[in-house]
């Protein structure tokens, strides 16, 4: 997460929340899906379930910087965060201790509730 790289207008329903944010999709791991250069926004207070889209925050020790990657969520326990992503086609699995966040991608039904 490279911080800051500008604002944009939210959605009506992101109005308020102060924590929400969007990110740009860089790479082709979840294409056909997401594009590289989509943007998506996200709500950190709903909570994921599996099948859904997530933002999933990931540090690799005590002072590694904060890294984020697309996926949808499969399942999780105590012990890992199980993933998937399309382009290759794969299960990725992380293990709980290095996951700070996992925050649900808002589709276009939660954005405009259509």
């Amino acid at each position: 997460m490279d911080g800051d790289m500008g604002h944009v207008r939210r959605p009506p329903v992101l109005a308020g929340i102060k924590k929400a944010y969007a990110v740009y999709v860089i790479g082709e791991s979840m294409e056909p899906k997401y594009r590289a250069g989509d943007l998506i926004f996200v709500n950190p207070a709903r909570p994921p379930r599996p099948g859904d889209a997530v933002v999933i925050q990931i540090r690799d020790g005590e002072h590694a910087d904060i890294v984020a990657y697309v996926k949808v969520l499969e399942r999780f326990d105590d012990r890992r965060v199980v993933c998937r992503q399309y382009n290759p086609d794969s299960t990725v699995e992380y293990p709980r201790h290095v996951v700070v966040a996992v925050h649900r991608v808002l589709d276009n039904n939660d954005l405009f509730g259509i």
